[in-house]
C-alpha cells in the first residue's frame, strides 16, 4: 500500500512539473521557438542596467544591436552580433560583441546604419569634457575601424552646450548622416541637429556651417529620427514647441543643409493631434517619398501610439484612411517606439504596452485594404509579448522577407534590465480591437453621390456609421438644359420640356447595410435589425440580446439600419453584432422607383470579448488573459459547439462580469477558479507533443494505479 501511495505521489508531481513549468512565464504565443530559448534571447553584462536601441540586419541573415550596458560606475557602448539562430557570432569582436568607452564617462548608443562594404557606424553621445555627439566605425568582423575620423571615432565640438546623437543614416553615395539634438548650458532650450559627414568621417563643408546644420527657429525643438528620401532630400522627426507645448513635428531640409520651404508649411509639418504632449520617435519612407511616422500622445489619461501618413511634400497622405492618422484604442498606457515595412507593404510598429505586471513588448501591424469601390481602410492588429512578469520593452524592430520580424529592446527577466532580442514568425498576428481608419469620395451613381460616414464608438456589439446622400444629377442636368435652350429658337418651350425630365426619383428610404462579407446588400424583406427585440429569450439569426446590450451566440453576418429618406447626411446605430469580428459597412438609399444605390465600402472591427478574465486580471494585455483569448480562437472557435458554448459565454458574461470587476475580493476569487482552465489552455496551446505523451502516460499510470489499489 506505501508503495502504491509512493508512486501515485511521483506520478502526480511529474504531471504538476510538465503543467506548471515546462515553457512557464512565457505568455506570448507568436514567438518563434526556433530562434534562441523559447522565441528571445537575453544578453546580461552584469548587475546594472542594459538595453538594446537599434537593430539592423545583414545580407547574410546576421544581426546587428547597438545599445548599452552599466560596467557599475558608468554607461559604457555595446554591439553586438547574433547568427540567425539567436547565438552569438564569435566571428565579431572574437567573442560576438563590441564594448567602448570613450574618456572616463559614460559612453551611450542610440542609433546604426550598415554601409555598403560590412562597416557598422554607431551613433550615440559620450561624456568627453561635457557631453557631445558621438561616432564610432567598426570593421566588419567588430573592431575599431582606423580608416574613420580619428582612429574609428569622432565627437561634435560643441561651443556651448550639450548634444545627443538620435539617428544614423547612410546616403546612397556613402555620405553620413547624424541627426540628434542641442542642450544648452543654461539647460532651458534645446535645438535640432544635423550633421554631415563625408565617407572617411570628415565634415562636409557643403552643408549647413562647416558641415552642421542646427534648427533655425527660436522655441524648442529634439529631433528622435531621421530618414533619406529618393531624391536625397533629409527627413527628421521629432517634437516642435511653438506654442511652448511639444508638438509632433517634422521638417525637411535640402541637401546643403538649408530648410526646404517647398515642405509642409515652410519646411515643417506639425501632425495635429487631439491631446498634449505628442513626439514622433521614429519615421519611414517609401519608394514614392512619402512619410510614415509612429510616435505618442498625451490624450489626457495616458500616452497612446499614433501613426500618420504624409506625402512626400508634407501635406496628409489621403489613401491613408479617412485623416491620415490612425490612433491606437488600446485602454492603457501604450507608446510606438519605431516603425518600418515588412515584406507585404504592411506598417510594423513596436513599443511597449502597461499591464498590471509593467510592461510589455508591443507590436502593431497596420495593413491597408485597397476597395474596388475607390476607397481605402487600414485594418490594424497587435500582438504582445510578457517575457518576465516586469518590464519588457521594444525599442526598434527589423522585418524579414519571410514574414518573420525581430524586436529589440529591454528585459527585467533577470531582476535587472538586460539586452533583449526577439524574434516573431510572420502570418500569426492576433486580430486587435482596433477602430476603424476609412476613407472614400463615396460612389456616384443614378444621379446621387453616396458617401459612407467613417465608423466611430466601436464596442464589443455596436458602432456608429452614418452617411451623406447629394443630388448632383439635377444641378447637371440643369446646366445642360439651360445650355441646350438658350440656343434653341423656342427657349420658353425648350425649357418646359427639358427640366421636368431633370427630376429624379426621390429617396424614400436610407441607412447603411453591414456584413462580414465585402459589399454587403438591402435586403428588402427585412427591417432595421438594430431594434432589439421584445422578447430577450427570442433566438433570431442565432443571436440572443439580453437586456439593452447584445451578445450573440453565432456570428451575426448581416444585417441593415433604417434612417430616414431624403438627401443630406444621417447617422446610423448598428447594434446586435458579434464581438471580435470584422464588418463591411456602405451607406444606401433606396430611390423611388425601387432602385439602391450605395456609397463605399467602409471596414470596421467589433472590440474583443472576455468578460470575466478582464474584469478579473484588469486588462485584456493580461497574460493569463491572452492565454484564454487565444484558446478560445484557436480551440474553441474552431468548431460548431466551441462556437455555440463561446456564445453562451457572451450572453451570460457581461453582467457577471461588471459585478466582479466592482470587488476586489471577488476578482482573486475568480483568479483561483480561472487557474485550472488556464492551465488547461496553456497546456493543450503550449506543450509540445512530447510533453503531452508524458502527461498521457502519467494519466494511464495514475489510473492504472487507482485500478490496482481497487482491487487490493
Amino acid at each position: 500500500m506505501k508503495q502504491t501511495r509512493g508512486i501515485m505521489r511521483w506520478l502526480v508531481v511529474f504531471f504538476v512539473v510538465f503543467v506548471l513549468f515546462n515553457d512557464a512565464g512565457q505568455a506570448v504565443t507568436q514567438l518563434d521557438d526556433t530562434f534562441g530559448e523559447n522565441g528571445f534571447i537575453v544578453q546580461d553584462f552584469g548587475s546594472g542596467e542594459d538595453e538594446i536601441f537599434a537593430i539592423a540586419l545583414q545580407a547574410d541573415g546576421k544581426i546587428i544591436v547597438v545599445g548599452e550596458y552599466d560596467n557599475g560606475a558608468v554607461k559604457n557602448l555595446a554591439v553586438a552580433r547574433y547568427l540567425p539562430t539567436g547565438e552569438l557570432d564569435k566571428d565579431f569582436n572574437n567573442d560576438g560583441i563590441f564594448t567602448h568607452s570613450i574618456g572616463s564617462g559614460g559612453t551611450r548608443a542610440r542609433s546604426l546604419a550598415v554601409q555598403s562594404d560590412g562597416k557598422i557606424v554607431v551613433a550615440g553621445s559620450a561624456v568627453a569634457e561635457g557631453n557631445t555627439i558621438a561616432l564610432i566605425r567598426l570593421t566588419p568582423d567588430g573592431f575599431p575601424d582606423n580608416l574613420f575620423a580619428d582612429n574609428g571615432q569622432l565627437l561634435l565640438p560643441l561651443a556651448d552646450g550639450e548634444a545627443n546623437a538620435s539617428a544614423v543614416k547612410i546616403a546612397d553615395d556613402g555620405t553620413i548622416f547624424v541627426a540628434g539634438t542641442i542642450v544648452k548650458d543654461s539647460g532651458a532650450e534645446t535645438a535640432g541637429i544635423v550633421v554631415k559627414l563625408t565617407a572617411e568621417g570628415q565634415y562636409d563643408e557643403n552643408f549647413g556651417e562647416a558641415g552642421i546644420s542646427v534648427v533655425p527657429y527660436d522655441y524648442d525643438s529634439e529631433l528622435r529620427a531621421m530618414s533619406i528620401q529618393p531624391d536625397g532630400k533629409i527627413v527628421v522627426v521629432g517634437s516642435f514647441a511653438s506654442g511652448g507645448i511639444a508638438e509632433a513635428g517634422i521638417l525637411r531640409l535640402n541637401q546643403d543643409g538649408t530648410v526646404d520651404e517647398q515642405f509642409g508649411e515652410k519646411g515643417q509639418f506639425i501632425v495635429p493631434l487631439e491631446g498634449s504632449d505628442s513626439i514622433i520617435h521614429d519615421v519611414t519612407v517609401d519608394p514614392a517619398g512619402r512619410l510614415f511616422v509612429a510616435g505618442e500622445v498625451n490624450n489626457g489619461s495616458y500616452r497612446e501610439t499614433f501613426v500618420a501618413g504624409i506625402t512626400a511634400d508634407g501635406t496628409f497622405n489621403a489613401d491613408f484612411g479617412a485623416s491620415a492618422i490612425y490612433r491606437s484604442t488600446l485602454e492603457a498606457e501604450n507608446v510606438g517606439q519605431a516603425i518600418t515595412f515588412d515584406g507585404n507593404g504592411n506598417l510594423l510598429i513596436v513599443g511597449f504596452a502597461a499591464t498590471d505586471q509593467g510592461k510589455d513588448v508591443f507590436l502593431l501591424t497596420l495593413a491597408k485594404n485597397n476597395e474596388p469601390t475607390g476607397g481605402n481602410t487600414l485594418s490594424a492588429t497587435y500582438i504582445t509579448a510578457d517575457l518576465a512578469n516586469t518590464h519588457d520593452v521594444g525599442n526598434a524592430l527589423a522585418a524579414m522577407s519571410d514574414g518573420s520580424v525581430f524586436v529589440a529592446g529591454s528585459t527585467g527577466i533577470s531582476g535587472n534590465t538586460d539586452f533583449a532580442l526577439l524574434r516573431f514568425t510572420g502570418g500569426n498576428i492576433l486580430n486587435a480591437q482596433a477602430g476603424p481608419v476609412s476613407g472614400s469620395e463615396g460612389v456616384s451613381t443614378a444621379g446621387y453621390t453616396v458617401v459612407t460616414r467613417q465608423v466611430t464608438d466601436v464596442t464589443r456589439v455596436s458602432a456608429v456609421s452614418g452617411g451623406t446622400i447629394t443630388d448632383f444629377g439635377t444641378g447637371l442636368c440643369a446646366d445642360a438644359c439651360t445650355a441646350s435652350c438658350s440656343e434653341d429658337p423656342d427657349p420658353a418651350t425648350c425649357f418646359d420640356t427639358c427640366f421636368p425630365t431633370c427630376e429624379l426619383p426621390g429617396v424614400i428610404l436610407r441607412g447603411v447595410v453591414f456584413g462580414i462579407a465585402e459589399d454587403p446588400v438591402f435586403d428588402e424583406t427585412e427591417e432595421d435589425t438594430t431594434e432589439p427585440p421584445t422578447d430577450t429569450d427570442t433566438d433570431t439569426e442565432n443571436s440572443i440580446f439580453p437586456e439593452s446590450e447584445t451578445f450573440v451566440y453565432e456570428t451575426v453576418e448581416s444585417g441593415q439600419t433604417e434612417d430616414g429618406s431624403g438627401v443630406g447626411s444621417f447617422g446610423s446605430i448598428i447594434e446586435q453584432i458579434t464581438p471580435n469580428t470584422v464588418y463591411y459597412v456602405r451607406a444606401y438609399a433606396v430611390l423611388s422607383d425601387d432602385t439602391v444605390i450605395y456609397g463605399n465600402n467602409v471596414i470596421f472591427k467589433t472590440e474583443d470579448a472576455c468578460f470575466i478574465a478582464t474584469a478579473a486580471y484588469g486588462s485584456m494585455l493580461e497574460r493569463h488573459v491572452l492565454i484564454l483569448r487565444e484558446f478560445r480562437d484557436r480551440v474553441m472557435m474552431a468548431n460548431s459547439i466551441g462556437k455555440r458554448l463561446v456564445g453562451m459565454y457572451y450572453g451570460v458574461s457581461p453582467g457577471i462580469a461588471g459585478f466582479i470587476a466592482e470587488y476586489e475580493v471577488l476578482r482573486t476569487v475568480v483568479r483561483v477558479i480561472l487557474l485550472p482552465i488556464i492551465l488547461l489552455a496553456y497546456f493543450i496551446l503550449k506543450t509540445s507533443a512530447v510533453t503531452k505523451l508524458c502527461l498521457l502516460t502519467a494519466g494511464i499510470g495514475l489510473w492504472s494505479v487507482k485500478s490496482i489499489r481497487t482491487q487490493t
